[in-house]
This record gives C-alpha cells, sequence and structure tokens, in this order.
C-alpha cells in the first residue's frame, strides 16, 4: 500500500515491522544549537545585575549623609547640601535581609528637601516607582533641587501590617548621591533578549532528546556447523 504523502509515520510504520530493530539519532546539531542559546540567554540578566551593581553609587560618593527619623521618635537634623540638578536618597538597612522587611522600610520612608527659593519638594518610598537594592542600602526616591542651598529631611511613618512597626521603631542612615539610579537601554534590550533566548533553549534541547528514530541494518545470526 502506497503511504499517503501527508502522513508521518510512527512506531511501527516507521521501521516497516514490529520485529524491526531501531536505534534513535540525536543530532548534535541542535545541541549545539541549545547550548548556545542556553549561554546567551544566561548572559543577558548576568550583564544586567552586573552593570547595575557597577554603577551604583556608593556611600563613598555621597554629597550628604543623615538620618531617617524612627516612626515614634524626635525629628532627626536635616542633611544640608549645595544643590543643583537630579539627586536620589539611598537608605541603610543596617543588616535587614528579608525581601519584605525591606520593602517596608523604604515604603515607609517619607522624605522633604527644602530649599533656597523657599520652594519644597515631598517625595515617599512607596511611590518612587519601583526601588533600586543594592547590596545593604536601596533607595528611598529622587528628587530635582534648583541652584542653592537644600535641606533634606526623613521620617519613617507608619507602612502596612502592625506586626511590622518594630522594622520603623529605630532611626535608620542614608546618604545622597548625585543623579538617578538606572542603566543604559541598551542593557535592558539584552536582558529582555536573553530571556527570550532561555525560552527558546528549551525546544531546541528537546528536539535533541526526541531524535529520529532509524532502522538498524539486520544481520544474520551465523551458524556454527
Amino acid at each position: 500500500m502506497t503511504p499517503e504523502p501527508d502522513v508521518t509515520p510512527v512506531g511501527f510504520a516507521a521501521t516497516d515491522a514490529p520485529g524491526a530493530i531501531v536505534r534513535r539519532r540525536r543530532n548534535p546539531v541542535w545541541l549545539a544549537l541549545a547550548v548556545l542559546l542556553a549561554v546567551a540567554g544566561i548572559a543577558g540578566p548576568v550583564l544586567f545585575i552586573a552593570a547595575q551593581v557597577e554603577s551604583a553609587p556608593g556611600r563613598g560618593e555621597a554629597i550628604a549623609t543623615g538620618r531617617v527619623a524612627a516612626v515614634d521618635g524626635a525629628d532627626a537634623p536635616a542633611a544640608r547640601f549645595a544643590g543643583d540638578g537630579d539627586y536620589t536618597v539611598w537608605i541603610e538597612m543596617d543588616g535587614v535581609l528579608r525581601s519584605n522587611s525591606r520593602e517596608t522600610i523604604v515604603a515607609a520612608t517619607n522624605c522633604e528637601a527644602s530649599f533656597a527659593n523657599e520652594e519644597s519638594a515631598r517625595f515617599r518610598g512607596a511611590r518612587q516607582g519601583a526601588s533600586v537594592s543594592i547590596g545593604n542600602r536601596a533607595t528611598a526616591g529622587t528628587f530635582d533641587a534648583p541652584e542653592g542651598a537644600v535641606a533634606l529631611s526623613c521620617r519613617q511613618l507608619p507602612f502596612g501590617r502592625h506586626g511590622n512597626l518594630h522594622l520603623l521603631s529605630k532611626e535608620r542612615s542614608f546618604f545622597v548621591t548625585p543623579g538617578r539610579p538606572g542603566v543604559s537601554f541598551v542593557l535592558w534590550v539584552g536582558m529582555f533578549g536573553g530571556i527570550f533566548f532561555l525560552i527558546l533553549a528549551l525546544p531546541a534541547f528537546g528536539r535533541y532528546r526526541a531524535g529520529t528514530l532509524r532502522r538498524r541494518a539486520s544481520t544474520s545470526p551465523s551458524r556454527s556447523p
């Protein structure tokens, strides 16, 4: 019987007979492609994280330092500096390791920057879009200051569950650095491109694992006289 041209034979039909001896052949090209895609996929996020860590300013680059007042504590002295441009406020986490606890501390931080022209800017950690967390520090917000003297005061206000108030009951250090945190658009593209490559690596490796079935040439066993 002539096989249908649009039908792919499987199982016994692929090997001509139920008793056929078959072997699975795997194309190493699919394996190489899967490895290349996986390497490219991992490289994208790794480079993104490395660039973010490398570009994040440290305390050594701070132009001012201060204290975030505790939720029920006295006001902390204002941090004063000469401003002109964008600035970022970083909070020191003082050994707080749990991400949920860090997020609560950041969200509870409220700051006010007073300028020489008698204007002011208020911002809070809960409304900064996304906090950047690097090592033992996290951003509480950014602000734009006109040229002249700046007085920056920060305080923690109640936020979240009542059981988390103990996280806000102590003063925490903060420092101010010029500019805004972030990485270049190219690195963002690289990170999402890496995720896409990782997704493609899975079907490529699956194709290698599946391979193709080929009938093994049979040989008649020799008989002793």
